[in-house]
């Protein structure tokens, strides 16, 4: 081989191996700092406030069982695990409700920040846990601490903020609120949309016929005394003639309807439209103790429709303090068994899709825009209420 060539042979080799070098101390890097994020299984911890030693055992499954004096205890215990498991789920959460969640994906979550902070959960979150009894401030408290001792004992915080190049920031005792709220934009409609289909369909086609088009009840909703609600009448052709009216014809939308118009794609709402092939809601149903076969117990199942996700929503665990045992499931973010037993009775939640939500139409006044009417104080103009709201933005 010519010196020439083999000069450049021994830098070539030299250059691989030192690039092999480097990757493979990347790569033990990456790797140790995914194994120091991990929960830990076994051992012991040292988390601040217990006012006694507390057990937890971890089934196949890593599901635990923690052993507590009393529910305060519990409730700490409960936060570290959430940390230790969840925090980034926890993280997301509280943003998502927040409008915090471009400080820690960059410029691209900006449309569901803009969408978020028009409801203020923030600053609702702070009044609530403001005006709370000192015996639920205390459990949030506790919950609060214990998740911040969890996040502590990581030995790196979780891979999700490598990635995102980010860091975790401490859980506060409103943060559990805003985890609440987070679950209302999901599975209400926070937009006013359904409002302004419902406005559409009755300035088109009558308000007589909008119990048909959209009934509040139907033979499929359960009441409690046993009734069974009817579906409203057909509509005669004194309502809406269909054979007066071509079948290529589309229904003119009155002005009423034209003026809700949608503000611009990039900073609609929050949420994106859903599938129209997916229709939310949940079932339950109970029986009663003589008509099971459970030796006169009474069933309950509760089955809560919600989208798949990683990590699944909901963190089983089971609570055992002050003689009692309380199993089910809990949501990452909050101190409280959403769905289980404690034993005595079981309980369950379901979205009954109800209507929660309106939407005010209000007058403003051509002379002076920050004033509008609104119905309720008759020809009284109100002032508009502003307030300004700084979203952060991670590498803005």
């Amino acid at each position: 081989m010519p010196p020439v060539a083999a000069k450049i042979f021994r830098l070539a080799a030299a250059a691989l191996g030192l690039l092999l070098l480097v990757a493979l101390g990347a790569g033990l890097w990456l790797r140790g700092h995914l194994r120091s994020s991990l929960p830990r299984l076994d051992g012991t911890a040292n988390v601040p406030g217990l006012t006694a030693a507390v057990t937890v055992e971890r089934d196949a499954l890593g599901m635990p069982t923690l052993r507590a004096r009393d529910r305060l205890d519990a409730t700490r215990t409960l936060g570290w695990l959430h940390a230790q498991d969840r925090f980034f789920q926890m993280d997301l959460l509280r943003r998502a409700s927040a409008g915090e969640l471009a400080a820690l994906a960059g410029e691209r979550a900006l449309p569901r920040d803009r969408g978020a902070r028009r409801h203020g959960f923030r600053r609702l979150a702070g009044q609530v846990l403001a005006g709370l009894e000192p015996a639920e401030r205390a459990l949030l408290e506790a919950y609060a601490a214990g998740a911040n001792a969890g996040l502590a004992a990581l030995g790196a915080p979780p891979w999700e903020y490598l990635a995102l190049r980010s860091t975790p920031e401490p859980w506060r005792p409103e943060d559990t609120l805003l985890v609440g709220y987070s679950l209302v934009l999901d599975l209400q409609d926070s937009t006013g949309r359904y409002e302004r289909s419902l406005m559409t369909l009755r300035d088109t086609y009558g308000a007589e016929v909008l119990p048909f088009l959209a009934p509040l009840v139907g033979p499929d909703d359960a009441a409690l005394d046993g009734t069974v609600a009817p579906l409203p009448p057909i509509p005669g052709p004194k309502l809406i003639n269909l054979r007066a009216r071509p079948l290529s014809a589309r229904p003119a939308i009155p002005a009423a309807g034209l003026a809700w118009r949608e503000p611009p794609a990039a900073d609609a709402f929050p949420f994106p439209a859903p599938d129209p092939e997916l229709r939310p809601g949940s079932n339950a149903f109970a029986l009663a103790g003589h008509l099971t076969a459970a030796g006169g117990a009474a069933l309950v199942a509760n089955d809560m429709h919600l989208g798949l996700a990683v990590p699944t929503i909901w963190y089983r665990a089971s609570l055992v303090f002050a003689g009692r045992t309380v199993t089910g499931v809990t949501l990452p973010g909050t101190p409280f068994v959403v769905a289980g037993s404690n034993g005595d009775i079981a309980w369950g939640f379901t979205n009954a899709q109800v209507d929660s939500g309106d939407l005010v139409a209000v007058e403003t006044n051509s002379l002076a825009p920050n004033l509008y009417k609104a119905p309720g104080h008759g020809e009284d103009f109100l002032r508009i209420e502003r307030r300004r709201e700084t979203i952060a933005v991670r590498g803005g």
